[in-house]
């Protein structure tokens, strides 16, 4: 009897019963004490539960944009769309210069005087009993009002500065970075970078942490000043509903549920339709990358149902992503009910990270048996990979001292920032305890967290040196000159050869848009690579031309676990060639493809110098020609050696056929 694709892969586990992600969703009721905070960071760091992703993203493909709708009456994630890619966040983050407001200065500023009267003109438009709390900070009020109704840049600036003045700071935006990170619990990616506006000149208004933040558009890295993650936009809200006093909670909610002439944003709109209200805050601008949208807040309905609701978004066309209307008509029909017998029925079914980690262990167990030994210190690195997904990364060798490992890729299973199967390099701290070291001067990851990185040595599988030896040949010992790479993009394949003979045939993922057509040599090889800023450790890394491409393996893929026939030709790299990692046969050697691959590029040669140029006397400049259709390849020079045998493209298409794709079962079904 066949298995099933989930019975294959459940069978690779070395330990672990079966088991169903399918989220159990605790139905609470109105009247007991809901941890919004705690519930809504727990459900961010699973997104890929969440019901209706695969009903949004059919909606919003191939669009920059991070959307999360978290039902707060019931705890649960009801869709979660990139929900840790920095955007810029335009003035929606000014709900959060309100909370900081109230949190950091005495109640008896902003609570004396109902927000009604905020604005008021002069005092004889406020009640007597008020009067004389509105006299005496009046000016500090209508600056906050003005913040967050008519969203005024002066105004956002000078309440930022009045708090860093009351807390004898000089430094308003840091001291408005550390508090988002320190009490509401802000990841290390989020933060604004600068804020001129309503600063006195001799005030540091710079946060050089956040300064160089980028983020990709159409597979291109953008520099943007004051991003956030949805994901940390949202912990605003959730902080407020859980951890701000009665008073406190109450004030915000009224100053953001103010609608300025009537002008609502999505938000404010879709709230409306229901009769219901929003404590929010929306904001857009123009920006050299493109026109950004944002929108944030609580939509409270009269029926008691309650939604967080978080939209970021940039058009690199300088206009308002045409996307939009269409999301928030689809947001409307969520809650009008129409997806309640999709959200009741559907259930994620897949496997649990327990049950990941069992894989990868037994897959280590299995490929890398020869272990980096410790006494010997091969130079002041040592390599290894990171086994369970969503490891826990510290900024010192301190428990106390945990980092937030953010979700770069909410594929079918959530990706870390510090991923499982990354290949790291490292350097002993002691028994317990490792940090994590930049490859060289250009990887940013560091720079990205504004911290050093530590991770528990028990969490990383040690691997000899030898696993980056070059390997000359796999079967045909030819010149290094007639080694060179076919990559079949219209069929998401990559076929290695030695003079006329195709020696391995493995299945890739690569960017249809991006990935680079043509002949290309090999520039550079790395054992271990920051692909900036995506992740730290992506192994066997072989760049190519000029343009920042490389062949190299991709854990994030999940390749045994999610890439079949069919699901392929739908994955996507940002321009590079992901390599599996399953094991694959090729003459001697039985390896996992994206090493070998590697190794028989060139490897890492120098190793006790940590030496990655290419190419080098013993390892020539190896050509990779990437075509769409294999008839192309008549328009490239054919290696001289080959031509001189009489051997034509045709004959080496003809010979590509001649050997079966190497993959595991699971690939096939």
């Amino acid at each position: 009897m066949s298995l099933s694709r989930r019975d294959f892969i459940k069978s690779l586990a070395v330990f672990g019963a079966m088991y169903s992600l399918a989220p159990t969703v605790k139905l609470l009721a109105q009247d007991e004490d809901i941890d919004h905070y705690a519930n809504f960071v727990a459900a961010l760091e699973t997104p890929y539960t969440a019901p209706m992703n695969a009903h949004f993203e059919a909606i919003t493909y191939g669009h920059s944009l991070g959307l999360i709708l978290y039902d707060l009456n019931n705890s649960r994630l009801m869709t979660a769309l990139q929900s840790e890619k920095l955007l810029p966040v335009a003035s929606a983050f000014k709900a959060g210069v309100l909370m900081y407001f109230v949190d950091q200065v005495d109640e008896e500023v902003w609570g004396g005087v109902p927000v009604e009267y905020w604005n008021a003109n002069s005092s004889d438009d406020v009640p007597e009993e008020y009067r004389d709390s509105f006299r005496q900070h009046r000016a500090i009020l209508r600056i906050l009002y003005q913040n967050i109704v008519l969203s005024d840049n002066v105004a956002t600036g000078t309440s930022l500065a009045y708090v860093a003045q009351a807390n004898g700071r000089n430094d308003a935006v840091v001291a408005f970075n550390e508090w988002s990170q320190d009490i509401i619990g802000f990841s290390q990616l989020s933060g604004l970078g600068t804020w001129e506006n309503g600063l006195e000149t001799d005030v540091s208004f710079i946060d050089e942490r956040y300064t160089s933040n980028q983020t990709s558009l159409n597979s291109q890295l953008v520099t943007l000043n004051n991003m956030m993650t949805p994901r940390d936009l949202g912990l605003y809200y959730a902080w407020m509903l859980t951890h701000m006093s009665d008073a406190g909670q109450t004030v915000c909610k009224q100053l953001l549920s103010i609608i300025y002439t009537n002008r609502g944003a999505n938000l404010e709109r879709l709230a409306q339709q229901f009769d219901g209200v929003s404590y929010s805050k929306n904001g857009s601008l123009s920006t050299s990358a493109g026109y950004v949208v944002s929108d944030a807040g609580i939509i409270d309905l009269p029926d008691g149902r309650q939604y967080l609701l978080i939209f970021q978004s940039i058009d690199p066309d300088d206009g308002v992503l045409s996307v939009v209307p269409e999301l928030f008509e689809e947001l409307q029909k969520v809650l009008a009910g129409q997806y309640d017998e999709l959200l009741h029925n559907r259930h994620y079914e897949g496997i649990t990270p327990e049950e990941l980690k069992a894989i990868y262990l037994a897959h280590l167990q299995v490929a890398y048996t020869d272990r980096d030994d410790p006494s010997d210190q091969q130079g002041q690195y040592r390599y290894g990979f990171i086994i369970p997904e969503g490891v826990d990364v510290y900024s010192s060798p301190n428990d106390a001292d945990k980092l937030h490992n953010p979700i770069i890729k909410s594929t079918r299973f959530g990706v870390h920032l510090l991923m499982q199967g990354a290949l790291v390099r490292y350097v002993d701290i002691d028994n317990t305890w490792v940090e994590l070291m930049p490859d060289d001067a250009r990887d940013n990851i560091r720079s990205r967290l504004g911290v050093r990185m530590f991770v528990k040595k028990e969490d990383v599988w040690s691997i000899s040196l030898s696993y980056s030896e070059p390997i000359p040949f796999l079967i045909n010992d030819v010149p290094a000159e007639d080694k060179y790479i076919v990559i079949n993009v219209g069929e998401r394949e990559l076929v290695a050869f030695e003079g006329a003979t195709p020696i391995l045939r493995v299945p890739i993922v690569l960017n249809p848009d991006a990935t680079p057509r043509g002949a290309q040599i090999i520039t550079s090889k790395w054992f271990a690579r920051s692909m900036q800023p995506w992740a730290p450790g992506v192994p066997f890394t072989s760049f190519f031309g000029n343009q920042g491409f490389a062949l190299h393996g991709s854990p994030w893929q999940r390749w045994t676990a999610t890439v079949n026939k069919e699901t392929i030709m739908g994955r996507s790299s940002a321009g590079c060639v992901n390599i599996p990692d399953w094991m694959i046969t090729v003459g001697d050697y039985t390896r996992p493809a994206d090493e070998l691959i590697f190794r028989w590029v060139g490897g890492m040669e120098n190793q006790q110098q940590n030496v990655f140029d290419y190419p080098s006397p013993n390892f020539p400049a190896l050509r990779i020609f990437a075509v769409d259709y294999l008839h192309n390849l008549n328009n490239y020079y054919m290696p001289q050696n080959l031509v001189e045998q009489g051997i034509t493209w045709d004959a080496v298409a003809e010979a590509m056929e001649s050997i079966p794709v190497q993959a595991p079962e699971s690939f096939f079904v």
